[in-house]
Formats: structure tokens, C-alpha cells, sequence
């Protein structure tokens, strides 16, 4: 038990000591299209319009209808033949009755409703599947952004550690020129509250990152509150100035305009539907009818009857027009919605350009920046030990750089995600995934 007991003990410390795995944005993305419930929803309904497409496949084949009887009566009733001194009694019927009956029906699409109904759902399907892709993409922007935001979060807290050192430094200077005298106790004072400010901002911080691993747990559909690790390498991906190019992308790959087409399509073939109401069906069946006891006035075994059942319309007051006219506005307004989602996504595409556009020159100004702040901050610590510059001097300056931390993260992490809402709304995001 003991030996157990200290191999139980062994393994927890082994786990204990094993560093956790880094996630790395592709694997996040994978987790997400992999576990995500509303995606794996939309997924589901893929497969509903799947069935419906064998549904109307099926509508269109041969119907066979099987059905058996069994009947038992008290009496039989009988009849009474020949003369009266010598009468035969003969019965029309047996107590047990059984039968069976085999019926095969067909529809004949000469009104083209069974056809016009299998472009219906193969439509459908395709709708489905758009909203399904619709999702995806969506899904992959979410994750990216919740990935950015992590990353950016701990950048945030990075800064702020930073600038809590060189507060402290400040401070420990400070008070070493105030024993020497060099200094006032005044100077100290503000030393200290520049600590405070800068220690609640990194507290802040700190609670940001919790809050944006929170959002990436919810978006992958792991525990809100599941410890995870992200792999802080991401490459910065490269684009092309090309509006046009990305345009025509959009308007060929967006899920969202691909399903707008197809409702179309569909409001195309309801109108269809609507104008055949006023068209004659036409029905073929046949059915074999198997008597399994015969009797004296019904020997046959089996018969078999046919039928060709034609049906038309003849006044229906005016609702099949009515019908048609509403299928013919619904078609005007899905054309006028194709319209309108190709122009918003025409818009998104530029926007998302436009934006990834601006990041790209942030960064280059940031890094810029970032090289002054650092610079001006070194500068001021040295003037500031040798006693020849004021405190608000070195306090500017450990401001500045701060804040020259904080542009360059917020710009590098903006090119990322503008980057991925250039490929969600070009419709590329999901290509290989």
C-alpha cells in the first residue's frame, strides 16, 4: 500500500513538474472549428438538408402500400335455394375473413412540380452549407481576435512591469538624494505616487489578460476558468494593395452572397410552384388483392385493379393568381437583397483594407517613437542621477516610453486582426480549413 502510495505521489509531482503545452493560434483554430457548439449546430443543420434532398428524391419514385385484414364475424349470413320440401342452404361468407392488398402508386410530373421540388432542396442544401461557411468564417475571425487580445493583454501587462521597475528606480534614487541632501522629501512624495499609478495599472492589466483568456476559453468551448498558455509567435502576414482584387474575391467566395444568390434561385422556383397550382396532376396506381379464404360467391385469390387518376383545377376564385403574384415579389426581393449584400460585403472589403492599411503605418511610426521614448528616458535617468534635471523630467519621460510601448503593441496586434477581417471578408479565411 505504501509502495502505491508513493508511485500515486510520484506521478502527481511528474505532472506537477511537466510545463503546460503553448497553444499556438493554429491549434486554437482547430479547437474551435472542432468544439465550437454553435458552428457544430450549423453543421447539423448541413445534414437536415442532406435528408431533405433524399425526401424529395424519394417523392419522386414509386410509393408501395402494403395492407392486411383480418375480420371475424358472429354469424354468417346464408341463402336458401331449390324447392321448399328439399332446400339447399348455402353460406355467403366464412366467420374468419383474411385479406391482404398490395398498392404501387406513381406520380407523374407532367405539371413539373416534382422536379421544380428536387431543385428545392438541392438549393436548400446549398444555403445550408453557405450558413455553415458563414459561421466558420465568422468562428476563425472570433478566435483570432480572442488570440490577439490574450497576447495583446500580456503585452499590456509586460509595459506596466516595466514602468513599475523604473518607478522603483526612481524612487530608490530619489531617497538617496534626499539623504544626501541634494533633494527634497517632496520629490519622494511624487516618486511614490508615480509607483501607485503605475502598480494600478499593471494590476489592471493583470486582470485584462484573465478576462481575454476567459473570452478565448468561451470562443474554443473549453472551461471559462481552464488554465491555458498561448504561443506569443505570430507571424505577421503579408497582404496586397489590390481593392479590386479583393472585391472580386468577395464577391465569389463570401458565404453570405453565395446564399443570397441561391435564395434567388429559390424564390425563382416557389414562383414555379405557385403558377403549376393552376396545372392537372396526373396519378398512376395499381393494386393486387389477395383473398386468402374464398368463398362460394367470391373464388378469385387475387385480383388486380389500375387506375389513371387526372385532376385539374377548374375555379379556384382567383387564390392561384394571388400566389403567383406574391412569388413574384418575393423573387423582386431577394434580386434587391443579392444586390444589397454584394455591396456591404463590397464595403467590409474596403474597410478591412483600409484599416489593415493604417496598422501597417502605425507600426513603422510606433517603432519610430519607441526608439525617441527609449532614447529621451535614458537620457533623463542620467540627467536625473547627476542631480541636473527635475523630477517631472524623468517622470515625463518614463511616461512617454510607456506610452510608446503601448501604441506599438495596440498597432501590431490591430495589423493582425485587421489582417484576419481582410480574409473573413474576402471569403478566404476558410480555404484549407
Amino acid at each position: 500500500m505504501r509502495i502505491l502510495s508513493t508511485m500515486a505521489l510520484g506521478l502527481c509531482l511528474v505532472a506537477i513538474s511537466l510545463p503546460q503545452e503553448k497553444l499556438t493560434l493554429d491549434r486554437a483554430i482547430e479547437l474551435g472549428l472542432k468544439n465550437n457548439r454553435h458552428l457544430l449546430a450549423q453543421a447539423e443543420q448541413v445534414n437536415r438538408a442532406n435528408s431533405k434532398i433524399a425526401e424529395a428524391r424519394a417523392g419522386a419514385l414509386p410509393q408501395v402500400d402494403a395492407t392486411a385484414t383480418y375480420t371475424r364475424f358472429d354469424k354468417v349470413a346464408k341463402a336458401t335455394f331449390g324447392p321448399p320440401d328439399n332446400p339447399v342452404t348455402v353460406p355467403l361468407g366464412s366467420i374468419e375473413n383474411r385479406s391482404a392488398n398490395v398498392k404501387i402508386e406513381q406520380i407523374v410530373d407532367i405539371n413539373g412540380l416534382v422536379k421544380t421540388g428536387l431543385r428545392t432542396a438541392d438549393e436548400l442544401s446549398l444555403v445550408a452549407r453557405y450558413r455553415y461557411e458563414q459561421a466558420k468564417s465568422q468562428l476563425i475571425l472570433d478566435i483570432v481576435t480572442a488570440f490577439s487580445d490574450v497576447l495583446r493583454a500580456m503585452a499590456h501587462v509586460e509595459v506596466a512591469e516595466e514602468a513599475v521597475s523604473n518607478a522603483k528606480e526612481r524612487l530608490r534614487i530619489t531617497n538617496a538624494q534626499v539623504d544626501a541632501g541634494i533633494a527634497a522629501r517632496f520629490d519622494v512624495l511624487r516618486a511614490e505616487t508615480q509607483v501607485s499609478q503605475f502598480e494600478q495599472q499593471r494590476l489592471s492589466a493583470v486582470n485584462a489578460v484573465a478576462l481575454a483568456k476567459a473570452n478565448l476559453n468561451t470562443v474554443l468551448a473549453r472551461p471559462v476558468a481552464e488554465p491555458i498558455e498561448l504561443d506569443a509567435n505570430i507571424d505577421r502576414p503579408a497582404y496586397l494593395k489590390d481593392l479590386a482584387l479583393y472585391t472580386k474575391q468577395a464577391r465569389e467566395k463570401r458565404p453570405e452572397v453565395l446564399a443570397a444568390a441561391s435564395d434567388v434561385k429559390l424564390s425563382n422556383y416557389s414562383k414555379t410552384i405557385a403558377s403549376a397550382q393552376n396545372k392537372p396532376t396526373l396519378i398512376l396506381n395499381g393494386q393486387w388483392n389477395f383473398n386468402l379464404n374464398t368463398a362460394t360467391f367470391n373464388p378469385n385469390k387475387i385480383s388486380f385493379t389500375a387506375n389513371a387518376i387526372l385532376s385539374a383545377p377548374l375555379f379556384d376564385a382567383g387564390i392561384g393568381r394571388a400566389k403567383v403574384r406574391q412569388a413574384e415579389a418575393d423573387v423582386r426581393a431577394a434580386e434587391l437583397t443579392l444586390q444589397q449584400t454584394t455591396d456591404i460585403v463590397a464595403l467590409e472589403v474596403q474597410s478591412a483594407l483600409l484599416n489593415l492599411e493604417d496598422a501597417e503605418k502605425r507600426i513603422a511610426v510606433a517603432r519610430s517613437g519607441l526608439e525617441q521614448a527609449a532614447e529621451g528616458l535614458r537620457l533623463a535617468k542620467l540627467r536625473y542621477e547627476a542631480g541636473v534635471s527635475s523630477p517631472l523630467e524623468i517622470s515625463d519621460a518614463e511616461v512617454a516610453y510607456a506610452q510608446a510601448r503601448i501604441n506599438l503593441v495596440t498597432a501590431e496586434f490591430d495589423y493582425i486582426v485587421s489582417h484576419a477581417r481582410l480574409m473573413k471578408a474576402t471569403g478566404t479565411n476558410i480555404e484549407g480549413k
